[in-house]
């Protein structure tokens, strides 16, 4: 049985029903939420297909299940008002994928190219991807109220500030278990989750950072 086709025919069946009954209510602003929803859960068959960069079954489950988390639920369904943790636990799992993501995303240019790192480097670049991500979310929340096609997403300096500051402690924490991945050859969940993504499977951690001189910081 393929869990995979159905936790995703399951996610995305809800959002058609969701966003038909958006149709036949006029609501919108929901309506334009489940498509922005479908739309970047698409993104990890985007990279496949355009760039051959293969996430790991796990972690493209997780980004779909984030989003429906994120924008449906917390939004369309209210998580945000009803659960007053909702949105801290979900910038937390946000910055442990974008994270993994951005080891991801070096792994793919590293193993197509003669590029080299420290293990130090790759995991601050990691560390910046994850930020630069969680800002332009912030960014996109304000423009959103802004626009009056969401409600408080950003009833405060604060809330932002809390939503940058637990991303970023979800993604130092990767980057420590990464960084002694790169430099050690240490096995975690965080390794794990790094040697599934790419095309090349599996590979040593030596073709993500430098050897140069012995340069492994």
């Amino acid at each position: 049985m393929n869990y995979r086709k159905i936790f995703n025919a399951l996610i995305f069946s809800i959002l058609i029903i969701a966003g038909v009954s958006a149709v036949l209510n006029q609501t919108w602003s929901n309506l334009f939420i489940i498509f922005l929803t479908i739309l970047l859960s698409l993104v990890p068959l985007y990279l496949r297909n355009k760039f051959d960069i293969v996430l790991p079954v796990a972690l493209r489950m997780s980004i779909v299940l984030f989003l429906f988390a994120t924008m449906f639920l917390g939004e369309v369904q209210s998580f945000y008002e009803v659960y007053s943790w909702w949105d801290l636990a979900l910038h937390f799992v946000a910055g442990f994928g974008l994270t993994i993501f951005g080891f991801a995303i070096l792994k793919e240019i590293y193993s197509q190219s003669e590029l080299k790192s420290t293990p130090a480097m790759t995991s601050f670049f990691a560390l910046c991807f994850t930020a630069f991500v969680a800002t332009t979310w912030e960014i996109y929340e304000f423009a959103m109220d802004s626009f009056k096609i969401t409600r408080d997403m950003q009833p405060s300096n604060i809330d932002t500030m809390q939503d940058l500051i637990t991303a970023l402690i979800a993604a130092i924490i990767v980057c420590y278990f990464g960084h002694r991945y790169l430099r050690f050859n240490e096995k975690n969940v965080v390794s794990t989750m790094i040697e599934g993504t790419g095309v090349t499977k599996n590979e040593n951690p030596d073709t993500l950072v430098s050897t140069k001189n012995n340069r492994r910081d």
